[in-house]
């Protein structure tokens, strides 16, 4: 998000340089929901490996991630979206 505090100045520049693919998924903690996780977990399954996610806090970079490697690892969607929320990363 724009307002974050620990954020790169040029950050896309400066990935782009590297000649990394940059991408800014804007996300409010309240937007971490059924409908905005399955959107972002779509986004990142299309993009070009290997992919670094991360936010000021590591709240939503930590949900997000945990949703992409338990449905890699065989966990359905539900399930692993109830155990992000009773671990508290996101509400119900």
């Amino acid at each position: 998000m724009p307002d974050e505090t620990r954020l790169l100045a040029n950050e896309q520049e400066k990935t782009e340089l590297l000649g990394l693919y940059y991408v800014n998924l804007p996300t409010k903690s309240e937007d971490i929901n059924h409908q905005g996780m399955l959107q972002i977990y779509q986004i990142i399954t299309e993009l070009p490996k290997p992919t670094l996610i991360h936010c000021d806090n590591s709240i939503r970079s930590t949900a997000i991630v945990f949703l992409h490697i338990a449905l890699k690892q065989g966990t359905g969607f539900e399930k692993a979206l109830q155990k992000i929320i009773s671990l508290g990363l996101i509400s119900d």
